[in-house]
């Protein structure tokens, strides 16, 4: 089961845990590993994957989306659009490490935008009954998180097109769930096939056309005749010849 990822209504790109877990899954997973390696002292880990010491600090740029399915992820989102310039600073507070994973604990600071100087500190959804300055500690943030980690490998795997039971009606407009895993929307979409309606008149007319220029109309008057034989020339003027009027006399005086 997913956590319940509360967003209003109007903010469906987030609408769902599935939805948050394909778009920021992966990095969750990253982060996981990343604090464990902190904690365990695994400088091998850090060194290869990031090239950094034990004490250090890790800036990552995103869209305002990510933040959304972030703080979302976090259970920490406040239905609020994400201001230019924001920030979400996520800090390890614990002994020098290693040390034992339940020594550490986690804090969330949101800073909405520029004009915020100090930021806010926000609670994570595994502690929502804990003061947000003290943090919540690291396994229960990362046993929250569980259901949400994404592989890298599976990832394409998980966002595959769903194989559809039935052959819809391409004559119909069918509103039915959308056949897409991988999208950022719980709401039914219009499945619509007028593009393969369009190509199919298309080509009857198109077919129609053609048959129309090659058959010849019976009543079609041909402006340019077939050139005549002189058989026909000859012909043509004996006729005219019979066929001339004869003139009258002039009578002379």
């Amino acid at each position: 089961m997913f956590p319940t990822v509360h967003v209003p209504k109007d903010q469906l790109y987030a609408s769902t845990s599935a939805v948050v877990r394909l778009e920021v899954g992966v990095f969750l997973k990253v982060l996981k590993d990343h604090l464990l390696a902190i904690v365990n002292g695994s400088k091998n880990l850090l060194q290869r994957t990031s090239q950094v010491s034990i004490r250090h600090l890790m800036a990552y740029s995103a869209h305002d989306t990510d933040v959304t399915y972030l703080l979302a992820a976090f259970g920490a989102y406040d239905q609020q659009l994400i201001p230019y310039s924001a920030a979400v600073v996520i800090e390890l507070l614990g002994p020098e490490p290693p040390a034992p994973r339940s020594e550490y604990r986690l804090r969330l600071v949101y800073k909405k935008g520029y004009l915020d100087n100090e930021g806010t500190y926000l609670q994570f959804g595994a502690c929502t009954e804990q003061p947000a300055d003290r943090g919540c500690p690291l396994d229960d943030v990362l046993n929250y998180l569980a259901p949400l980690l994404l592989d890298p490998d599976q990832f394409f795997s998980e966002c595959q097109v769903e194989q559809r039971p039935y052959v819809p009606d391409p004559l119909k407009f069918l509103r039915s769930p959308t056949p897409f895993s991988c999208v950022s929307s719980q709401r039914s979409t219009y499945t619509v096939y007028v593009a393969a309606v369009c190509i199919l008149l298309f080509l009857l007319c198109l077919v129609g056309v053609t048959v129309g220029l090659c058959v010849p109309n019976k009543g079609t008057v041909h402006l340019n005749p077939p050139p005549m034989s002189t058989e026909d020339i000859r012909s043509l003027v004996e006729v005219l010849r019979v066929e001339e009027p004869t003139k009258p006399r002039r009578r002379t005086m």
